[in-house]
């Protein structure tokens, strides 16, 4: 899935590549997060699934790395 996001030609309003505005685009970081999210997807946890502290559960670091990388994007962007 990701992989066909990555290699198309994305027009960003009409002027420049979405690659060439954004470096974390092409990153490493990006596409483990999104290899790691579609693990996750369709994947049906109980609340017995987790023990231990929230912030152990790898789930949750996924969604705190995804949400950095939100951040990052929106810097190298903007």
């Amino acid at each position: 899935m990701w992989q066909a996001l990555l290699s198309q030609q994305t027009l960003l309003c009409g002027l420049t590549f979405a690659n060439e505005i954004a470096k974390i685009f092409d990153s490493q970081r990006l596409k483990e997060i999104i290899e790691d999210i579609e693990k996750f997807i369709g994947k049906d946890r109980k609340t017995g699934d987790i023990s231990g502290p929230v912030e152990a559960d790898a789930e949750y670091m996924l969604i705190v790395d995804a949400n950095a990388l939100t951040v990052d994007i929106d810097n190298d962007l903007g």
